[in-house]
């Protein structure tokens, strides 16, 4: 049977160091994921390429297809590579060429369920747990 624990983050993003308030099963995926999606590339001193490659690949691109789509790519491998992840579905992105923003969203399927997520660099990551 699988098991996943991970640390519940308080309204700032920290982690809430209390025994007995730890995130499992799906709740813990869906807080791993967001995690993910939220460290930016180069930004974690132990490695320099984990993390969503914001600066890289997705801030200040161009709205052309091949951007949009490269920058889709970078966000379902950090999805995928999330602990209890076994694929996505329902995958969706879009530029919104007024805003110039780019929104990413999925249903990551878990050993524990399926995990909405949404994404859009700049303003946040939001999942339906």
């Amino acid at each position: 049977m699988a098991f996943i624990q991970y640390l519940r983050l308080d309204t700032s993003n920290d982690p809430i160091l209390i025994p007995d308030v730890s995130l499992t099963d799906i709740s813990a995926v869906a807080q791993a994921i967001l995690t993910r999606l939220r460290l930016f590339q180069a930004e974690w001193w132990e490695d320099l390429n984990e993390g969503t490659p914001m600066f890289q690949s997705i801030l200040g691109a161009s709205g052309s297809p091949k951007n949009q789509q490269a920058m889709t790519l970078a966000l379902i491998e950090r999805v995928s590579g999330t602990p209890y992840v076994s694929g996505l579905q329902d995958i969706s992105s879009r530029f919104d060429s007024r805003t110039r923003k780019f929104s990413f969203s999925a249903t990551a399927q878990t050993a524990f369920g399926p995990v909405p997520v949404s994404f859009t660099p700049g303003v946040g990551a939001g999942l339906g747990v």
